[in-house]
C-alpha cells in the first residue's frame, strides 16, 4: 500500500474542493435558465424604449424612488433588446449570470484581500463556495437573483458591502482613512 505523500492528500483535497464548491453553485446556475421576464420587466422595456436609457433614468427619478445606479441596471436589459437584435428573454437570463458572476468574483477579490497567504488554486472554489453561501442565506433569492428589479435594487449594495469587508478588517483603529473609504463606497453605490 502506497503512503500519500502532503502533495497527493493536497491536489485530492484541492479536487474534492472544486467538485463540492461546484456542485454548491450548480443550483443557483440552474436557475438562471427558467428566468423569463415578469411585469415588471417588460414594464422596464417598454420605458427605456419610449424614453431611452438616460431618459428613463431621469423618468424614474422624477416619477419614483429608487437609486441612479438601480434604474440604470433596471433600464438597460430593455433598452439593450430595443437596440439591438438581442431577445428581451436572452438578455434577461443572461443577467442572471452576470448577476451570480458578479457575486463569484466579490467573493475572489475578498478572499484575495482576507487571505494573503492562500494558494491561488483555492480562490476559485473558495469563491463558488462564498457565492453559495451569500446567495444560500438570502431571506427571498427571488428578489437577489432571478427577479431583475430586486436584483438591480439588492445585489448592487450586496456586492458592494462585501467588498467593503477586508478594508474594514485591515484598518487601525487610528487609521482614518478605512472609514471614509467605506463611507464613500456606500455613499456612491446608494446613489
Amino acid at each position: 500500500m502506497k503512503a500519500w505523500s502532503n502533495t497527493d492528500v493536497s491536489n485530492k483535497a484541492r479536487h474534492s474542493l472544486w467538485v463540492f464548491s461546484i456542485v454548491l453553485l450548480l443550483p443557483f446556475l440552474a436557475l438562471t435558465f427558467f428566468l423569463v421576464p415578469q411585469s415588471d420587466e417588460l414594464c422596464m422595456a417598454a420605458l427605456a424604449k419610449a424614453e431611452g436609457l438616460v431618459g428613463g433614468v431621469i423618468y424614474q427619478w422624477e416619477t419614483w424612488s429608487g437609486r441612479v445606479a438601480a434604474s440604470f441596471l433596471l433600464l438597460l436589459p430593455g433598452w439593450l433588446n430595443a437596440n439591438s437584435s438581442s431577445d428581451l428573454l436572452f438578455l434577461h437570463k443572461g443577467a442572471a449570470l452576470l448577476v451570480l458572476a458578479a457575486f463569484v468574483i466579490v467573493c475572489r477579490l475578498t478572499f484575495v484581500s482576507l487571505l494573503a497567504g492562500i494558494p491561488r488554486t483555492l480562490l476559485w472554489p473558495l469563491s463558488f463556495l462564498g457565492t453559495a453561501v451569500l446567495l444560500g442565506n438570502v431571506v427571498e433569492l427571488h428578489a437577489m437573483l432571478t427577479w431583475w428589479p430586486g436584483a438591480a435594487t439588492f445585489s448592487l449594495p450586496g456586492l458592494a458591502i462585501v467588498l467593503c469587508l477586508p478594508r474594514l478588517f485591515e484598518s487601525e483603529p487610528q487609521d482614518r482613512s478605512g472609514p471614509a473609504t467605506f463611507a464613500l463606497t456606500m455613499l456612491l453605490v446608494f446613489a
